[in-house]
């Protein structure tokens, strides 16, 4: 028996820095859905993502939701909360840092984990990315350490509004037209 085996308790209570997960709390109700939530607009311009559960509050006036959202790369979450991280979403200041995670029990026990789709982690991570519970109960400490870009500014939710491509598909006829089998250039002398 392993030493991780014999302490599977100790384990199951530590909280692990996941990288490639976004943790995004005081998003507006009417968002709180994945279908809107990975859209282009909102969280789907920063990578692709995996996996987006919502967590819904019970119907308030006033009340937000929070979400997890899943990013194919760690990169990809990094720029995330870079971007999202105390930017406002209809007058919510969003809170944006990484997820945290478990490990695996089966992971913990040496057996090969049944679930396909299984979340949670299925190798060790190193010391710096373990929180106990205390540690995330007591702490409201951001788990990341860079510098937010948008704070207080509109970075998500709003489609970009481009004149040029306005302009063009305001003239943009039914009409079809036929493809030319040939085409001849004649050059012109000036």
């Amino acid at each position: 028996m392993s030493y991780f085996s014999s302490h599977v308790d100790d384990f199951n209570s530590i909280r692990i820095i996941q990288k490639s997960l976004v943790y995004i709390i005081c998003i507006p109700q009417k968002y709180a859905d994945e279908s809107i939530l990975s859209r282009k607009e909102f969280f789907g311009q920063f990578g692709f993502i995996k996996k987006i559960v919502v967590n819904k509050r019970a119907s308030v006036i006033e009340s937000t939701a929070s979400a997890y959202i899943t990013f194919n790369t760690e990169e990809e979450a990094k720029l995330c909360i870079q971007e999202v991280d105390e930017s406002i979403l209809d007058s919510k200041i969003l809170k944006c840092t990484y997820g945290t995670t478990k490990y695996c029990s089966f992971f913990l026990k040496n057996v090969p984990c049944q679930n396909n789709e299984c979340m949670y982690l299925h190798d060790y991570r190193p010391q710096k990315d373990l929180l106990s519970k205390e540690e995330m109960g007591s702490s409201k400490h951001k788990l990341h350490g860079f510098e937010v870009k948008n704070k207080n500014k509109e970075r998500i939710g709003k489609k970009y509004n481009f004149e040029m491509f306005n302009d063009l598909f305001k003239f943009k006829t039914n009409k079809i037209f036929k493809i030319p089998e040939k085409i001849q250039f004649e050059p012109i002398d000036l």
